[in-house]
């Protein structure tokens, strides 16, 4: 006789076995199988299931030369069967302050996890066994696609460590048993750095992922939520959110990271050369805007202007600007949203007129502080690396042919590897996405092509 049951749900599975009839002897064919089982040639039969060393999939059950059942795949599915530990997802510095969980991707959803949190420094640590499921209410700790997290907000309503949130290094480690019954414990571990309400680059809504402000023909201003495809090894867009009409009154538009830390704000100059701020609260799902405020007139000198990056190391993002005279200017932030910038600095006298773009990107090549790509008229692509007091090193060249390009943007550390990203859009709806190396001499790799924007309409400005 045949017996089994089992689904991909929590419920412990029962084996599926065979017992002779003769003497008594039980014999286990599968970790689980379900529906039901179809008779075969020869005397075999044929059942849906699964086993830890064969996978799962369709199998043939028959008499084996020794006398003893059998199980034989005869194709498989390639769904998991033991728990499989996909990575982290956890950004790179992580912010204590942000709504964005720790997360971690399994091979499936059905498990519990013993999750334990360390600070390296004080030993001080937070330990809870995380119940995944989606079904029914769903789990607090389980978000989607096989992936489980919990925000520091949970972990500071339960824990000393939490509510302290020291800055740092933190060590992770979790065990994860099948809920049912279904293959080995997984263990896994790591560790990440924690720092404290600092700027996000271009995270408007403060999910973890950048976005981009984009403006359509007619003036409508819309926010493009995207988020790092690992598999794809480029930036994908999630959805597009309307933030409303009338943005024609502007002839520049800028993310600027978060002036008071948190999720990134953006600024907007009118035509007459006011510039305003747009000081953004994120939550982790939609961004609440506030209404404009003017940061100051006389705007209309600069060419040139480009913000989010923290040029001088004191955890606040600055901007630069270059005037009509191909001068070039630093603005230090002040993170104040009523004064968000101190007295401009020259920082370059002359020259900086022979761009037609420059970018902050967030320290690219591995040096003091935050970096600065500019773009000449004949398409190349020069790096000049911050030395972490507001000005920059000589520049150096990184290649040609970004003259194909209408926006390249600095979009912050989107593949969370702890190095800034370069997203760039172009004519016909182009984008592709430059992962960053960190390393000077070859600060971007390999452009891959991206789908943000590219299924939309058309836009005369990107940021």
């Amino acid at each position: 006789t045949l017996e089994g049951s089992g689904t991909g749900d929590s419920r412990p599975h029962v084996p599926f076995t065979a017992k002779s009839l003769t003497t008594g002897q039980t014999v286990k064919l599968l970790d689980y199988a379900h529906g039901e089982v179809q008779p075969g040639p020869d005397n075999t039969v044929f059942v849906r299931g699964g086993s830890v060393e064969q996978g799962d999939g369709l199998f043939r059950i028959s008499i084996g030369a020794d006398g003893t059942p059998v199980a034989e795949a005869v194709a498989v599915t390639g769904l998991p069967v033991a728990l499989g530990y996909l990575g982290a997802q956890i950004p790179q510095p992580f912010d204590v302050a942000s709504p964005v969980p720790l997360k971690w991707k399994l091979s499936r959803e059905n498990a519990d996890v013993d999750l334990r949190i360390t600070h390296r420094a004080t030993g001080k640590s937070f330990s809870k066994t995380l119940n995944l499921y989606s079904e029914s209410a769903g789990s607090p700790y389980y978000y989607h696609d096989d992936t489980f997290g919990i925000t520091w907000a949970q972990i500071a309503a339960e824990s000393q460590m939490g509510k302290d949130a020291e800055v740092g290094t933190y060590d992770w480690s979790f065990t994860a048993r099948p809920q049912n019954g279904v293959g080995p414990d997984l263990k896994a571990s790591g560790s990440f750095t924690a720092v404290k309400n600092v700027s996000s680059p271009h995270d408007l809504d403060w999910d973890g992922g950048p976005d981009l402000l984009v403006r359509d023909t007619a003036g409508v201003l819309w926010r493009a939520d995207s988020e790092y495809d690992p598999a794809r090894k480029t930036l994908t867009e999630s959805w597009t959110d309307r933030i409303g009409p009338g943005w024609q009154i502007y002839d520049r538009i800028e993310t600027i990271g978060g002036v008071g830390g948190g999720a990134a704000d953006f600024v907007a100059r009118d035509k007459s050369g006011v510039l305003w701020l747009y000081d953004v609260t994120g939550n982790g799902y939609k961004p609440t805007i506030a209404g404009r405020k003017q940061v100051g007139g006389g705007w209309n000198t600069y060419t040139q202007l480009t913000g989010g990056s923290d040029l001088d190391g004191d955890g606040r993002p600055d901007l630069v600007a270059v005037d009509k005279a191909g001068a070039l200017w630093f603005y230090k932030g002040t993170g104040n949203v009523a004064a968000p910038f101190a007295t401009r600095k020259k920082i370059g006298t002359g020259g900086w007129g022979i761009y037609n773009q420059i970018t902050l990107t967030g320290n690219i090549g591995g040096a003091a502080g935050g970096d600065l790509i500019a773009r000449d008229k004949d398409g190349v692509l020069w790096l000049y690396l911050g030395k972490g007091d507001g000005t920059f090193t000589a520049r150096k060249q990184v290649g040609g042919s970004w003259g194909a390009y209408t926006d390249t943007i600095g979009i912050g550390d989107a593949n969370r590897d702890g190095r800034p990203d370069l997203f760039a859009y172009g004519p016909n709806k182009t984008a592709y996405f430059y992962a960053g190396t960190g390393d000077y001499r070859k600060p971007f790799d390999t452009r891959v092509a991206s789908p943000v924007l590219t299924d939309q309409p058309a836009y005369n400005h990107v940021s």
